[in-house]
Order: structure tokens, then sequence, then C-alpha cells
């Protein structure tokens, strides 16, 4: 949630030029700022509270988070559009040689981990659904597909739209190719965005975990308690625990282990899945058809080689 929220002043930050509050101007990689300290501690704080105190609110703005997603990059392909798609900017594209290593295809995951910070959300939701078995793993595959084909497209059309010395030199050109603010407005708002999903989950983990026998301090710590219907105990200690985070030095640094963390998550549920399948346990029956112990064994191989690969 941190690493989000700072993510959005660091683009108002670009949108206007300059630090907001103070201190000089901040780069997409460079490291905290005055204005970033004070405004994304702001964010979080407000987020926060707008989650204990407000949750309809944050469920609403899911949909308007979803319908800026979805209107920013059309504007974007928009705006390459009518700047001009030519075969022979994709092609030079295609085949210049960036000089890139495996260095930097860590350093955009680090960066694109974001868009699968959700993807295990509809599990935090199936109670509320009707037929969960058959909506969440729908989701949870139709989620990175959607989302890959969508970025596939927008980084076809920025390829054809300019020669691969412009796109060398301007790292804001797909921003700019947007019609007006559209493009900061938007990656603000998925910014922010991100932070609830992020906010929205976390205090739900905690007190899911604070239900377990295994850690009692967490329900010495009160995180088994629901007021109102929230886990409002659960947001404070979340608050807590990612605030401080804000005030690190290089977000890229936050980011790679943030990266780490969810691989490591999404290995373990893969190991867990293997483990069940090769002992043939009676009470693992997934109805997943090509659920087996060789594809859930592959995935903890694959997250556990990326995670490993990354340096923060």
């Amino acid at each position: 949630a941190g690493v989000e929220i700072a993510g959005a002043v660091e683009v108002l930050d670009e949108w206007l030029g300059g630090p907001v509050v103070g201190g000089s101007a901040s780069g997409a990689r460079g490291g905290q700022y005055a204005d970033q300290m004070a405004l994304s501690a702001a964010g979080l704080v407000a987020l926060s509270l707008l989650r204990a105190f407000a949750p309809h609110v944050v469920h609403s703005a899911a949909w308007f988070v979803l319908a800026t997603v979805v209107l920013s990059m059309a504007a974007c392909v928009c705006g390459l559009v009518a700047a001009g798609l030519r075969w022979d900017h994709l092609r030079a594209n295609v085949e210049t040689s960036w000089g890139c290593d495996w260095g930097d295809f860590c350093e955009v995951l680090v960066y694109v981990y974001p868009c699968f910070l959700g993807l295990f959300g509809a599990a935090n939701k199936s109670s509320l659904l009707i037929a969960p078995q058959v909506s969440v793993p729908r989701a949870t595959v139709a989620s990175p597909c959607l989302s890959g084909a969508l970025y596939a497209g927008v980084f076809t059309a920025l390829a054809a739209a300019a020669p691969p010395e412009t796109l060398a030199t301007r790292q804001t050109f797909l921003l700019a190719a947007a019609p007006g603010c559209t493009g900061y407005l938007g990656s603000i708002i998925v910014g922010v965005g991100s932070c609830l999903t992020c906010i929205d989950v976390g205090p739900w983990m905690l007190y899911n975990l604070a239900q377990e026998p295994s850690l009692p301090v967490l329900r010495r710590a009160g995180l088994d308690v629901l007021r109102g219907g929230e886990p409002r105990r659960a947001v404070a200690a979340a608050l807590a625990l990612g605030l401080p985070f804000i005030f690190f030095p290089d977000l890229s640094t936050i980011a790679t282990c943030a990266s780490a963390a969810f691989l490591a998550m999404y290995g373990t549920i893969n190991l867990a899945c293997f483990l069940a399948s090769a002992a043939q346990l009676p009470s693992w029956r997934p109805s997943f058809k090509w659920q087996g112990p060789r594809l859930a064994c592959t995935g903890v191989v694959l997250c556990l080689a990326l995670m490993l690969s990354l340096s923060p």
C-alpha cells in the first residue's frame, strides 16, 4: 500500500513539474523526498480511516478505478493512433537491440507486480459469491489474461507510434500521448486504487490469522475483534506495519521486496497443492481439471526462480 500511494505521489510530482511540498524533484527510480513522504503518509492514513469507518465507499471506488483504467488506456491508445501508427516504426522497434539484460527484466517485473495484487482478491470475497468454486477460478485466470492483452495492445501501439530514438529518450511518451492530463490522472487514480486494494485485503488477512491457535500474539493484540462488522484494529495494525516503508529512501528496493513476498506467497500455495496432490489426500478434491502435482511443482519452481533472481 505504501509503494502504491508513493507511486501516485511521484506521478503527481511529475505532472506538476516538481515537488508539491518541498525537497528536490523526484524521479520514478529516485529516493523519497519531503513531498513524497508527507503526502504519501497523509494519504495512507486517510485511506486507512476510510477503510475502517466507511468500507462501502472503498468497495464502490473499485468500479470507479476500473472505469478509470479502461478510459485511461483507451485515451492513450487514441492519442497514439492520432499521432499516427506506422509499420516501419513497429518493425524498427522490434528489430532494435535495446541492450536489455536479466536485470532489466527483473526491474520490469518489480514495477509490473501491482497488476497481480488482486489476483486472489475474489477468494477473499468467496462468501459473498453465489458459486465461488466457479467464479474464483475464472476470475483468477481471466485477470492476468485480460491485463496482459490490454498492456500488449498499448505497448504495440506505442512501438508503432514513434521511432526507437524517441522511445529511448522520452520516458513519459505514453503519458504525453494521452489527450490533456488523462494519462497522469489515470496513473494517480490507479495507484490510489491499488493502495485501497491492499488496505481492503490486508486487515482481513490479519483478522483471519488471529483466529489461528498457533498465533496467540495476534489474538492478544485484539486483531480478532470486529467492530461494526469490520476489523478496525487489524486496519490500525496494517497501517502501523505499512507506514514506515514510506520513509525508506529507495522505492525500488521496497517494490522488489514486495515482489519477492508475493512470489513466495504464490509459490507456497503451489507447494501446498503439490503436497496435497502427491499425497492423494481424500479431502483434496480440486475442481480445476488440469490441476495435478506436475503443474503445481512447475509453479513452485517458477516462483522460486523469479524470487531468487530479484536483486533488492
